[in-house]
């Protein structure tokens, strides 16, 4: 049998196609300059060493430079790089892969020298898409002709450069924007593609593509790092597997993309095309309209993440293709990684949802280590390419070389975590302070044997970086949590339909009230439609950056009387660390008292850092003024940031303000100004309300987390309950508010030793008319279904944590 030295020279050649694009990462600070003219409205000024290394890769050349930094044993990577870019920069992005070489490429020289004669390295080499482009009718940049018509401009391509400026500031580093230099193609299928299904029949693009693709030695694997800007496309990826002396058909495929379920993967699908692995960045989750959120608080999946990652895992799997492995991964590394392998030891009738075995790992830490990862570091492209490091080894280099030995996929998926994490560390010297020598940071990778509490197998591998620590930062290493099968899907399951009971995996039954929290922490909601709703304000608030808009945003909260709004704002600004102001329109009395409130704001911002999130929230916004509305008072903070007291003009900082009422716009637009105010909504309205038809089942198994809620705040010792207390929750009338539920409750639940059940179980239906839906009769049959219901002596668990 074959060693770990008998492979050690194995050579793997690897086909990365993707989105090749450089990054020009300035460090400044503010500068006093009593001669400076011209300034702006701020003046900086850089803090870098003129020997500093300012360029970075980006995309898929970050993935390309940091499997070519990859050790040589036991695999020994050739990467055959397929991108686009400006035919003058070939030798400069050859170059780029000697970090050494960017050493002095700064500002403080106009003279840029020509590239070195290129280092003999068979491990790398670069394909130019520009030929085909050209050929299809993209321009040279270099020839652009004096006048140009509107229709024309975005006839051309070269080099896509990025460059973010960030600040140093009191200790602290932020970004300060991005400027990006790209030239687009036009859009196929509603994603940008610089080759389209029609150029494919052009002779002069197909001698064009046939030169460019006779530069491709046969791989043995492919990557694709897709970001959206149009070189991965469904022309360019039929093409190349239509060429059947590479045959791609015939091996793994490892791919990351910010577009949810892009066009051109429908084509790989349809080829058979042996996709092994495909990573999205939160980006591309958030795409997907099924999943409002793909987290819980906790940073747990959410049901509909795994239920969308599964769909698109079991959408490549075959009895070819048998693991497949699909992965999330957002900021801070909060990633998830799921994996799709047959069933071991078990007929295909066994009576298994599924003909294959469901793992996921989660990685939910918030990494208290204060590292920066909302700075452009490449925490996506470091973990993919571990993931893809690895996944290379456990498909073409032991399988190959027979040797008997595993990559277990939650230990890959932890070392390629710390991988990350340790490369990102690196990464941030050059923003914590640029020193004359900092150059992109090298992910250096190995696989070793191992044999771990964690390992199914004696043999065993690991995934192991020897890239050194950055010094002062203390990274938490990330556990191997017990991965999430079946069981924990069931859960979800349970937990979302019915009475909201879980039974599989938990030595009781329970009801997990945390599984009805899943926008923020302590908020009931399982309706679709208010998730989404409740995601999409979310969003853009975790997106608002103050000190970075002139504008503020707003949106309008549309809900019935008593249906926790209050309760709502407090769990917004607790999850979402912001500060707020509450108002209420109807305890105001004249137009004198809502400007006080603007004073208010004013000065709480003044008391406030630029960065800091102020939540500006006024309830009953459609309530009026001596038989007047009051939206004329908001349209000049709104659309310009400023109110008039007494002919003076005040600023209002940008901020988010939150207006509540029980009306909807259309019915606003019929008051005085309310037409303006609504237009000047910058995230329109968030409606809240529900006819009684929307979603009748998951509208019960709400009630009954909420009404299990409002029973621990009245009791806090309740631990347990009779199951028909959850049955009779679930009954409640539709449409009734949050205030009622909660009297209801508090008038109807007796709490004894910890323990939950109605005080008047035989009258339960029958003595609380306006809480139920129904007539007298239907109570009665209720009334008697509920006695003669023997499961509802039951006992279940109430868990909140």
């Amino acid at each position: 049998m074959p060693t770990q030295g008998e492979i050690s020279q194995h050579i793997c050649n690897v086909l990365l196609i993707g989105d090749w694009v450089i990054d020009d990462n300035w460090v400044i600070g503010a500068h006093q300059s009593p001669i400076s003219t011209n300034t702006g409205r701020e003046l900086f000024r850089s803090l870098h060493h003129p020997a500093n290394s300012l360029q970075r890769f980006c995309g898929a050349a970050r993935v390309a430079a940091l499997l070519h930094a990859a050790t040589r044993t036991p695999i020994d990577l050739s990467v055959q790089g397929l991108g686009l870019w400006h035919p003058d920069d070939t030798g400069y992005f050859r170059e780029m892969f000697q970090p050494a070489s960017l050493l002095g490429h700064t500002p403080y020289t106009l003279h840029r020298s020509r590239p070195r004669p290129p280092i003999s390295d068979p491990r790398i080499s670069l394909i130019n898409f520009a030929p085909v482009a050209k050929a299809i009718g993209y321009k040279h940049a270099r020839l652009r002709p004096q006048k140009l018509a509107t229709d024309d401009i975005e006839q051309y391509f070269g080099t896509t450069h990025i460059f973010r400026c960030y600040q140093q500031d009191r200790g602290k580093v932020k970004q300060l924007n991005r400027i990006d230099w790209e030239l687009t193609p036009k859009k196929e299928d509603g994603i940008y593609a610089w080759m389209q299904k029609s150029d494919i029949k052009k002779s002069k693009v197909a001698h064009a593509f046939e030169n460019m693709a006779s530069k491709i030695q046969p791989p043995q694997a492919v990557i694709i790092k897709d970001l959206g800007k149009g070189l991965v496309s469904y022309a360019l990826l039929q093409s190349l597997i239509e060429i059947s002396d590479l045959k791609l058909r015939d091996v793994p495929w490892y791919i990351s993309t910010k577009i949810w379920d892009a066009p051109w993967l429908e084509l790989l699908r349809q080829e058979g095309i042996r996709v092994r692995l495909i990573l999205y960045p939160q980006v591309a989750f958030r795409q997907n309209s099924l999943v409002p959120s793909w987290a819980t608080p906790e940073g747990l999946p959410t049901e509909e993440a795994v239920a969308s990652l599964y769909t698109i895992a079991k959408s490549f799997y075959s009895e070819v293709n048998n693991n497949v492995l699909a992965a999330l991964v957002g900021p801070r590394l909060r990633a998830m990684l799921m994996e799709l392998t047959p069933h071991v030891g078990r007929p295909p009738d066994a009576g298994y949802k599924r003909p294959e075995d469901l793992s996921v790992f989660v990685n939910p830490q918030e990494n208290p280590n204060k590292i920066d990862f909302n700075n452009a570091v490449g925490n996506a492209s470091a973990f993919f390419a571990a993931l893809v490091f690895g996944f290379l080894h456990r498909h073409i280099t032991f399988s190959n070389a027979g040797l008997d030995a595993r990559i277990e996929s939650g230990v890959l998926f932890k070392s390629a975590l710390d991988a990350s994490q340790n490369w990102i560390a690196q990464e941030c010297r050059w923003l914590d302070s640029p020193q004359p020598s900092a150059m992109p940071s090298e992910l250096v990778m190995t696989m070793k044997p191992t044999s771990t509490k964690n390992s199914k197998s004696a043999n065993s591998y690991v995934l192991d970086t020897t890239a050194p620590k950055m010094e002062g930062r203390k990274l938490d290493p990330v556990e191997i949590p017990d991965p999430f099968g079946d069981d924990d899907w069931d859960q979800w399951q349970q937990a979302m339909t019915g009475l909201g009971i879980i039974t599989a995996k938990v030595e009781k039954p329970a009801v997990q009230i945390r599984r009805a929290c899943i926008e923020f922490p302590e908020y009931i909601c399982l309706v679709p439609a208010k998730r989404k709703a409740l995601a999409r304000l979310r969003d853009e608030i975790v997106e608002f950056r103050p000190s970075r808009v002139s504008r503020p945003i707003s949106g309008l909260l549309v809900s019935r009387p008593g249906a926790g709004k209050s309760h709502f704002v407090k769990r917004l600004e607790m999850s979402l660390n912001l500060k707020t102001l509450s108002y209420n329109i109807t305890t105001l009395s004249h137009r004198d008292d809502l400007l006080a409130c603007f004073d208010q704001i004013v000065t709480t911002q003044s008391e406030l850092t630029p960065e800091d999130k102020l939540l500006v929230f006024f309830d009953e916004i459609n309530a009026h003024f001596a038989g007047h509305s009051v939206y004329d008072v908001f349209l000049a903070p709104l659309e310009d940031g400023y109110y008039i007291r007494r002919s003076f003009k005040f600023h209002i900082r940008p901020c988010i303000w939150l207006f509540a009422g029980t009306v909807d716009g259309e019915g606003i637009k019929k008051d005085a100004k309310g037409s303006d105010f609504i237009s000047r909504l910058t995230m329109g309205q968030i409606d809240l309300t529900l006819n009684s038809s929307e979603y009748p089942e998951i509208q019960k198994t709400e009630r009954v987390y909420l009404g299990l809620s409002l029973a621990r705040a009245a009791y806090s010792d309740l631990t347990s309950v009779r199951k028909r207390v959850l049955r009779v929750l679930s009954e409640l009338k539709p449409g009734l508010s949050t205030r009622d539920i909660r009297r209801f409750v508090e008038r109807n639940l007796a709490v004894s030793r910890g323990q939950g059940d109605w005080k008047k179980v035989k009258r339960i239906y029958l003595d609380n008319e306006e809480c139920f839906g129904f007539g007298l009769e239907e109570r009665t049959s209720l009334q008697d279904s509920l006695l003669r219901d023997e499961e509802g002596e039951g006992v279940i668990r109430i868990e909140y944590n």
